[in-house]
């Protein structure tokens, strides 16, 4: 008998748009684009914690370029682009302040 894996507790759609995202960060490919174009047409439906996780990891790559540009953490500078353009979406609150 195959043993089924546990769903993640944060739920399988935050899973797989994570997954996805995930993988699409600091790639040099039209992906991407793709990944980016899909974020901005459904990010309202989003959960605040999957957008949280999106803008944070965003910020870190970002970081990192801005300190070590030659290794391109986010991609080409066409891929910057795209993921500087998340970042302008509405902003997720932090879900571990409680206030």
């Amino acid at each position: 008998m195959k043993k089924k894996h546990k769903k993640p507790d944060y739920g399988l759609n935050d899973f797989m748009i994570s997954a996805a995202f995930r993988y699409c960060l600091g790639r040099k490919t039209y992906a991407v684009g793709i990944c980016c174009d899909w974020l901005k047409e459904h990010w309202g439906k989003l959960s605040n914690k999957c957008k949280w996780l999106i803008f944070k990891e965003i910020n870190e790559a970002l970081n990192k370029d801005i300190e070590n540009p030659q290794y391109e953490y986010l991609g080409s500078k066409y891929d910057k682009e795209e993921w500087i353009s998340i970042l302008q979406l509405e902003a997720p609150h932090d879900p571990d302040r409680t206030s």
